[in-house]
């Protein structure tokens, strides 16, 4: 059974799940590798169908944009945190 909980807190509050005795970091990073502040607030919009269109986080120094594409009401991709 796996266990998640919150972890480092400060800069990098990462999750950290443990499966057995194996802990690993959990977090969100950006199509260029580097990790997404995704404990910040969001803000977000969406299509005219009332699907989520876009997931913006920033942090005071950088904004990450996730924007998702839809099908007939069925979520298709998403681009993955861009940095802006």
């Amino acid at each position: 059974m796996a266990e998640v909980y919150g972890g480092g807190g400060g800069s990098d509050p990462a999750l950290i799940a443990r499966v057995g005795g194996l802990e690993m970091a959990i977090q969100d990073r950006d199509t260029a590798g580097n990790i997404v502040p995704t404990w910040k607030a969001h803000s977000y919009t969406y299509d005219n169908s009332g699907n989520l269109s876009t997931d913006t986080v920033t942090d005071g120094s950088g904004t990450w944009v996730r924007t998702y594409m839809w099908s007939n009401g069925a979520q298709t991709s998403d681009s993955g945190w861009v940095k802006q």
